[in-house]
């Protein structure tokens, strides 16, 4: 219990400097998708970009737009590009450094009220302040499975389609 405890007043620390809240939120928010370039193209927002892998090992990293019964629409930094599905090997969707990072933090959070809960010493944090870790892991983990659910489902052709 007191290993977990010195582990918990150091990430508390890290985690209560003003600075690092900041570039949190900085990270979490980010650019949104509606963004330009200097070119007058959209952006693709990198935390919304898929890695797909073609049968022959090429890999393009865009985000998901739609996909149909033959088709995967995706966005690129150039422009759209239109892949046919019968040349998509694998498609790794965004999301999955988000999903284990928060329920890294939601796990080490949990963990530091375990700890808080139980010292009784006069070198316990002060109380409040325990909740950061498990809040930032909240919003990673949901940030991560919403961008994982979307490109997922963007991806998938329509149900009306009969094969």
């Amino acid at each position: 219990m007191m290993i977990m405890l010195k582990v918990y007043k150091a990430l508390h620390k890290a985690f209560t400097l003003p600075i690092v809240p900041m570039l949190t939120l900085l990270l979490v928010l980010g650019s949104g998708p509606g963004c330009m370039n200097q070119g007058g193209r959209p952006l693709v927002d990198s935390r919304r970009t898929a890695t797909i892998t073609s049968t022959t090992g090429a890999e393009v990293e865009a985000e998901i737009l739609y996909g149909d019964e033959n088709t995967l629409h995706v966005l690129e930094p150039h422009g759209p590009l239109h892949i046919p599905r019968k040349s998509v090997a694998d498609i790794d969707h965004p999301g999955a450094l988000s999903i284990w990072g928060g329920l890294g933090l939601l796990v080490a959070g949990g963990a530091g009220l375990i700890a808080s809960a139980a010292c009784t010493g006069p070198d316990c944090p002060a109380t409040g302040s325990q909740w950061i870790l498990p809040m930032l892991g909240a919003i990673y983990l949901t940030e991560g499975l919403g961008a994982w659910y979307i490109s997922t489902e963007r991806a998938e052709p329509p149900s009306d389609f009969q094969h």
